[in-house]
């Protein structure tokens, strides 16, 4: 039965001679006809009569159509512009385009002087044409003249208002001059049509009128799926969006209502009010109202769809981005609403038809339906294809051509020989799922907007059947939407098999702080390493995150990190990186409080400046990676000594040549101080402090004695035991004791007088406390026959060596003492024991003859 939908039921219905009746209904088959009035004639009286009782004229209000020629199919239509723009935005785009062409011309919609004809011609000059409309030419009409009622019904409510100067009660609209007549066998037709010209409150109207309600579930699926394919075409025309009308699935406005009653309207009254904020919502610009109101319709036709009808197919796929998320949203809520009786209902059903009709499953085993995760990886597929071969970039739109054409091959090009395995290893998986995958050329090309509208469909795929680049372009779209929690738990899934995440992840598309989830694998420490050797061109800020945060944190107790990363020669490279570029404001770390970082003095009111501050933390991460890497890399030392050189008893290597840091003065020798305390670094660190004086003694550079002393006391010798280190330091300190003392005997007192005297002397302090730091007891004597120790260390080492071994001697005469007393008291248990012995053998001897005699007896007996 077909039901009349006024345009609107609030305005006043009353019978007044200065009432304004925009159309009136004609009788028949539904369809309408301008009334007779001034309005629909395309003349407006010149001014408007005063209302009874005012005691001064109105000003005149006129209204001038703005008529335009739309041709629909082969017939030409004349439409008032100004009428129906903000009622549809078809027309809306019409008149903003005339407005740009125009220009600010003096041309004024109010202004009296300003149209007439003018207006009419301008019209003639723009005109819109529907090729193909399927509604129909009188079904076009129809909503035009449902448009112009909305209009004057619109300017009727603000003549009351007072908007337009005119008091209230003047202009009055009857809303049963004209309405649509709907019912089953037009509101398709009608609901086509406003999708056509994207008009929000006749899409509205339609969607929930009865003779809409009663439509079979087919004939709402074949509508369903022509609105999909407009809503493709109206974006494709504008430009993508992405909109979010609906609620999300973890939002609080989402619910679904289960009743006894008609349960497919309850769900999608609920549904809708979840979703959209309401049917006669007017907020917002008009294109946010033509969405909501597309929204509104795809949610409730969704719903009204049967369980057996709604499948996810091709022709569902085929709406804009923000349509088929909608599309995708209402099946998983109605998959959810069968209940899991019905569930059981169906399997109970299909078992018992599978024993009658086993030919008929056969055949419709070859009929694919997709499910949630293939129907959006389709359209995520689909809409990142079609948006970058349509890029008004040319460049893009022909790389993304040729990637197109291309057979799709995944080269692999490592930088290592053997650490790329696993990248290797997933190149044939890689070309089984190329068809389904997109050209990593697109993968990079395609938009950041695209992206962020298409990352609603990333919930409902399955990440262990996500191809690899795809995948990659889900983590980035949701990353853009700033989900970053879904964005780590989808990088975790796919991150060893997709080699274009991790190639993301080197170019600072994915952030490098989620390599920490996924450090138990190798290849991460494979993109890390790939990372930092571009340590050079990295910002500071990024640099120094990089080494604190995820290397020395994240991946400090991870194995292969240490055998990939950390052994790797690029860490020594980096050391000397951040202590060369840094070695300008060295200075300034004694300025800085010892508890405090360089970051937080680096203001306006610290005591050094932005830039100092950013250095000053390179040299602190440099500090921290080189305490770290030092015994791994023993200690930045030659790998190799030469035999002529005597191995490790040549601390200095060969004068002239450079062998490493250390010897090319990139790293310092107060960089020992951030060494750790264990054995092996510490052998390591007095190595290399060993190597460096040496050098410094031969070189003559920097090798006055205060400097000496401050250098000696890195290498914690009181706590050495290594008798060959402990003869190379006896050595050094050897060579500065006879330099000390050359220096006096050429001198004379009248060259440096008292000053160099006092000088003499602190320097022999410190060099007599430099040989007592060493243990030079546990060396060889003959190492110790020199003229260059001073005769009262060599005279007490000897005096506590006599005492040490006089302790000795007599710790051995009691010792002496001491065994005598107690081999004497064995002496005695022994002789004890073989008199007891003596006694048992006679004891013996004598059972022996009685035992002889009683054998003696007993054969005489017998």
């Amino acid at each position: 039965m077909a039901e009349q939908h006024p345009a609107s039921g609030g305005a006043d219905q009353s019978e007044d001679p200065g009432n304004f009746s925009p159309a009136i209904s004609s009788p028949g088959n539904g369809t309408s006809t301008p009334a007779p009035s001034s309005e629909t004639q395309g003349a407006v009286p010149a001014a408007v009569a005063p209302h009874p009782g005012s005691q001064s004229l109105v000003k005149p209000v006129f209204y001038v159509p703005d008529e335009i020629v739309v041709c629909v199919g082969a017939e030409d239509i004349t439409v008032d512009l100004n009428a129906v723009s903000q009622q549809a935005e078809a027309f809306n785009a019409v008149r903003q385009a005339r407005q740009r062409t125009e220009g600010k011309a003096g041309k004024d919609a109010h202004d009296v002087a300003g149209t007439g004809d003018g207006s009419g011609n301008g019209a003639k000059e723009a005109v819109l044409s529907f090729e193909d409309f399927a509604p129909g030419v009188q079904v076009f009409k129809n909503v035009v003249k449902y448009l112009e009622a909305i209009a004057a019904e619109e300017r009727a409510a603000a003549a009351a208002a007072g908007e337009l100067g005119v008091p209230a009660g003047v202009l009055k609209v009857n809303p049963g001059a004209f309405h649509l007549e709907l019912d089953t066998d037009n509101v398709c037709n009608y609901l086509e049509a406003a999708a056509i010209l994207r008009c929000p409150r006749l899409l509205r109207d339609s969607v929930l009128a009865p003779a809409a309600k009663e439509l079979s579930s087919r004939r709402v699926l074949a509508l369903l799926e022509r609105i999909l394919q407009i809503t493709s075409r109206a974006e494709g025309a504008e430009g993508p969006s992405a909109p979010e009308p609906s609620a999300r699935r973890d939002s609080p406005s989402y619910k679904v209502v289960e009743s006894d009653g008609d349960a497919s309207i309850d769900i999608e009254e609920e549904y809708v009010q979840g979703g959209v904020g309401g049917d006669g919502q007017e907020d917002g610009t008009a294109h946010e109202q033509v969405m909501q109101a597309f929204c509104q319709v795809i949610q409730r036709l969704c719903a009204r769809l049967d369980a057996v009808d709604f499948k996810l197919t091709s022709a569902l796929a085929a709406g804009s981005t923000w349509a088929s998320l909608e599309v995708l949203r209402a099946y998983r809520i109605k998959v959810e609403n069968l209940g899991r009786m019905n569930y059981a209902l169906q399997s109970m059903t299909s078992t018992v038809k599978s024993f009658f009709y086993e030919e008929d499953k056969s055949q419709q085993q070859l009929k694919q339906e997709w499910k949630e995760h293939h129907f959006a990886l389709h359209v995520f597929r689909k809409q990142i294809i079609e948006s970058t071969l349509n890029s008004k970039n040319s460049s893009l739109k022909a790389s993304a051509e040729k990637a197109m054409a291309g057979d799709g091959d995944y080269e692999v090009v490592p930088n290592d020989e053997d650490d790329y395995q696993e990248v290797l290893m997933q190149k044939p998986q890689a070309s089984v799922l190329a068809e389904d995958d997109i050209p990593e050329a697109i993968c990079d090309g395609v938009t950041d907007t695209t992206l962020a509208g298409l990352s609603g469909f990333v919930a409902y795929c399955d990440p262990l059947q996500t191809p690899p680049v795809l995948a990659a372009a889900m983590v980035r779209s949701l990353l853009l939407v700033s989900q970053v929690e879904r964005a780590r738990t989808l990088f975790e899934s796919v991150f060893v098999r997709s080699r274009k995440v991790q190639a993301m992840v080197t170019g600072a598309a994915i952030p490098v702080d989620f390599l920490g989830s996924v450090r138990m694998h190798r290849v991460a420490s494979i993109v890390l390493r790939r990372i930092l050797a571009r340590y050079e061109s990295l910002p500071r800020g990024e640099f120094c995150h990089l080494v604190e945060d995820v290397l020395l944190k994240d991946f400090h107790d991870v194995s292969h990190c240490i055998e990939l990363v950390l052994v790797n020669s690029l860490i020594q490279d980096i050391v000397v990186y951040c202590r060369v570029r840094t070695r300008s404001v060295g200075h300034l770390e004694d300025k800085l409080p010892e508890n405090e970082n360089s970051e937080a003095v680096g203001g306006s009111g610290g005591p050094v400046s932005p830039g100092d501050a950013e250095l000053l933390r390179v040299r602190k991460v440099g500090e921290a990676l080189f305490a770290a890497a030092f015994v791994l890399h023993n200690g930045f030392l030659p790998l190799t000594e030469e035999p002529d050189r005597k191995g490790e008893n040549w601390p200095a290597g060969p004068l002239g040549v450079a062998e490493c840091p250390w010897d090319s003065g990139d790293l310092d020798l107060p960089l020992l101080r951030h060494v750790p305390g264990s054995e092996d670094a510490l052998h390591l660190l007095r190595r290399v402090l060993l190597r460096g004086l040496f050098r410094r003694q031969r070189a003559e550079i920097e090798n006055d004695v205060p400097t000496t002393v401050r250098l000696w006391e890195l290498g914690r010798w009181p706590t050495c035991r290594d008798a060959v280190l402990i003869s190379e330091a006896f050595g050094f300190v050897g060579n500065c004791w006879r330099t000390l003392h050359d220096a006096k005997a050429k001198a004379t007192w009248g060259d440096d007088g008292k000053d160099g005297r006092a000088n003499w002397v602190a320097d022999e302090e410190d060099l007599y406390q430099m040989f007592s730091d060493l243990e030079f007891w546990r060396l060889q004597p003959k190492e110790l026959l020199t003229p260059w120790v001073p005769p009262q260390l060599l005279a007490c080492h000897i005096a506590a060596r006599c005492k040490l071994l006089d302790e000795q001697q007599r710790a051995v005469f009691e010792d002496n003492r001491n065994n005598l007393v107690e081999i004497n008291r064995l002496r005695l248990i022994v002789t004890q024991l073989f008199a007891k012995l003596e006694v048992v053998e006679k004891r013996s001897l004598q059972s022996s003859q009685k035992q002889a005699e009683v054998i003696q007896t007993v054969r005489s007996l017998r």
